[in-house]
């Protein structure tokens, strides 16, 4: 089975000038855990994953702790949290990206994803544009309905 037979057919992208306000509602409504980053000419610059954001404002766990226990820390949050909205996609993506292409197939595909700790691999043409997006869940599911009448014997 090659990823092109289940990759997602519609992606929701952004740029590099998006700002954290412009991605939350993509993270939050449409329940993503990651956003492809393209350039003008639809090529793939980077990639946003949630827990990117999620560091701007708590760079660590102990620095998340010692925080919450000093109650007065709280009020500051919603400056900070006002603050990070304002934050552009450049500055917190990735750009050292783990990719797959359309004919690569799904079991070499979750090995990158597993070897690479990443849950979704950007499925991109030998020109770097993007052309999908394949999750960790995409292939479960595949291999789930293709595998279903051995599983229920």
């Amino acid at each position: 089975m090659k990823v092109s037979q289940i990759m997602h057919t519609h992606v929701e992208v952004a740029t590099s000038d998006s700002t954290v306000s412009d991605l939350l509602p993509l993270f939050f409504e449409k329940r993503l855990n990651s956003l492809p980053i393209l350039d003008k000419k639809r090529k793939l610059v980077g990639i946003v994953v949630r827990e990117d954001v999620l560091r701007l404002l708590y760079p660590d766990y102990q620095e998340y702790v010692r925080e919450m226990m000093a109650t007065e820390e709280l009020d500051a949050f919603d400056k900070d949290f006002g603050d990070v909205l304002q934050v552009k996609t450049k500055d917190i993506m990735q750009t050292e990206l783990q990719t797959t292409t359309p004919t690569t197939s799904v079991m070499r595909a979750l090995a990158k994803m597993i070897a690479h700790h990443v849950d979704q691999l950007p499925v991109v043409r030998d020109s770097g544009s993007l052309v999908s997006i394949v999750t960790k869940a995409d292939i479960f599911y595949a291999l789930y309905k293709t595998n279903k009448k051995r599983i229920h014997r």
